[in-house]
């Protein structure tokens, strides 16, 4: 049995625009665009970008072994040469491991941030364009989640008025059961 790493794209066309209405069904269909793109976790603020504070800290340099000191210092500072051989391999270790977390977190925002771009209407962008991809969802979020009462009339009138072909009333049913749901309790 061999396994294929096949990978998903999505068409910069198909990416849905919000224009500031039906916030809850354009922030649905986002949430599978970041999916296939990877980047949904630091959209949600799961992955988040490495502290400074979290970069490793490069040791002291130890004394040079000159030819003015005595043989037992000498000894000594090639002991502390040797230490510190030994940290400047774990340092050197550490802050790879930190550049290479800071260089995924980088690339996924940005990655985000450009879907983003496609996906807002420009006056929406313009608010959110210097933040991180978390910042933004969470600025969504906090301006949106709300129902306007158009939004919700909208909802409404699609219910009242709505007439079942009975020929496939599967998909039908699932599109009235979005607008039913979609009117809060």
């Amino acid at each position: 049995m061999s396994s294929s790493n096949k990978s998903t794209s999505i068409n910069v066309s198909d990416i849905p625009c919000f224009t500031g209405r039906n916030f809850q069904a354009w922030k649905d269909k986002m949430v599978g665009v970041f999916m296939i793109s990877k980047v949904y976790d630091i959209v949600k603020g799961d992955t988040t970008k490495p502290d400074e504070t979290e970069r490793p800290k490069m040791p002291s340099t130890p004394p040079l072994i000159t030819s003015e000191m005595s043989s037992m210092d000498a000894e000594k500072a090639a002991c502390y040469w040797t230490q510190f051989n030994i940290q400047m391999n774990y340092y050197n270790t550490q802050l790879a491991d930190f550049n290479r977390k800071l260089s995924a977190w980088t690339d996924g925002n940005s990655q985000a941030m450009g879907i983003f771009n496609r996906a807002l209407d420009i006056g929406i962008w313009d608010q959110v364009k210097e933040m991180t991809a978390a910042a933004t969802w969470t600025w969504l979020g906090d301006h949106y989640t709300k129902s306007s009462i158009m939004e919700l009339l909208e909802h409404f009138w699609y219910i009242k008025d709505y007439q079942f072909n009975l020929s496939d009333p599967s998909p039908q049913l699932a599109q009235w059961m979005h607008h039913y749901q979609s009117i809060p309790a």
